[in-house]
């Protein structure tokens, strides 16, 4: 299971290090056009996902509040990630319909994350 877990990892670490550089790239290559902008904003908001696994960490919360508040801001900065590409391409914000479309579709990335991390033993790691 280790072996399956450290695959998994640095397929994920790769795959960042892999847009990072990839997305610079083009961006040097082609400008910053509007798909570049859109992929621009999906990757600033990753690396603050990534960032939000810090909660896990703090010692000074409580078990209980840690995954859900990881959650309550992994879905803030989706929120905020589709509002900007909402306004940099229509060049206005409907926040309710964003939420509305947003809440299924985070939910059941979190149901597959959360099945996923029970399976390979992550949350364990966090309490």
């Amino acid at each position: 299971m280790k072996k399956i877990q450290s695959m998994v990892h640095n397929i994920f670490i790769s795959t960042g290090f892999g847009t990072m550089i990839f997305v610079t790239m083009l961006i040097l290559d082609n400008g910053l056009n509007e798909t570049l902008k859109s992929v621009l904003i999906w990757v600033v908001a990753s690396c603050l996902y990534g960032l939000t696994f810090e909660i896990m960490r703090v010692r000074a919360l409580r078990s209980r509040i840690k995954f859900p508040l990881h959650i309550a801001l992994c879905f803030l900065i989706t929120v905020a990630a589709r509002v900007t590409y909402s306004y940099i391409t229509k060049g206005y914000v409907d926040l309710i319909s964003t939420v509305i479309i947003t809440i299924p579709i985070f939910a059941a990335v979190y149901i597959a994350l959360y099945f996923f991390m029970k399976f390979t033993g992550s949350i364990e790691a966090y309490r």
